[in-house]
């Protein structure tokens, strides 16, 4: 998505934001995860640990891949540092994965796109005793990641060094139901459209899909229209930076566009 309709959309994002902190919300289950979740502030042990492995990978100037750099943060790079940077700006979505996946109480978690880990160290921190299954096709990332997990004593991930189109099938073969699933990659419309397809039919009631930057392509914002349409979605909340789809078959049909 060109400059123009970024800032249209983040534009038309503000003015249609409500219920912050769940003011105006008259769903109990909607209330009751606004509260509890996206706007929980309890500063967890976690955050401190990887967000100092953030700072020292922001003296890491070691390059990375240009055809597939800044694929997990939403920027092109050419360095850890500047990854990393671009991360740390959005410090307050990647917690919310750690929230959501402690809510959940999440045993197994699938992420599209690892980038440099940081995202996953987040989502494998929730739960200790989860099993996150990471995809990242690029060694250099793969690797990157790998020594941050080390660095950061998390034994739960385990990297998938393939592409996501023939693997991910295989891998959700062998699982019965996945709690949470995270989309960061940059992939066009028909591949994520194919990877949301794939991922909901193995959702839980009360599972969770989480798209990345659903404003930051033509193609992403494509995938997240089709996400909020599906009769299958019961629930979606939208705050600019993700947007998160619920399923659950106990609450009725609902769009919000909160002010995060």
């Amino acid at each position: 998505m060109k400059t123009f309709g970024r800032i249209a959309e983040k534009i038309k994002y503000l003015f249609r934001a409500r219920h912050r902190a769940g003011h105006g919300i008259h769903s109990p289950f909607v209330f009751a995860f606004l509260n509890d979740v996206l706007f929980e502030k309890h500063p967890y042990y976690c955050y401190a640990e990887i967000e100092r492995e953030m700072k020292d990978m922001q003296n890491d100037t070691g390059r990375m891949s240009a055809s597939h750099a800044g694929h997990r943060c939403g920027r092109k790079t050419s360095s850890v540092a500047k990854e990393a940077k671009v991360c740390a700006r959005r410090a307050k979505y990647l917690r919310l994965l750690h929230r959501l996946c402690r809510y959940l109480k999440a045993t197994t978690v699938v992420e599209l796109g690892t980038g440099i880990g940081l995202s996953t160290a987040y989502l494998a921190s929730g739960n200790t005793k989860s099993r996150v299954y990471t995809f990242e096709n690029d060694k250099i990332f793969a690797d990157k990641a790998c020594g941050c997990f080390k660095r950061l004593k998390l034994d739960n991930i385990a990297v998938e060094e393939k592409e996501i189109g023939k693997q991910l099938p295989r891998l959700l073969s062998s699982m019965d139901k996945v709690d949470i699933a995270v989309i960061n990659v940059d992939d066009s419309y028909e591949l994520m459209s194919g990877y949301v397809r794939e991922l909901k039919e193995k959702i839980k009631p009360y599972g969770i899909v989480v798209l990345d930057r659903p404003h930051a392509s033509a193609d992403r914002q494509h995938v997240w229209d089709d996400i909020k349409k599906d009769e299958e979605t019961d629930l979606t909340i939208d705050i600019y930076g993700m947007g998160i789809a619920v399923y659950n078959r106990e609450i009725p049909k609902q769009d919000y566009v909160i002010a995060y």
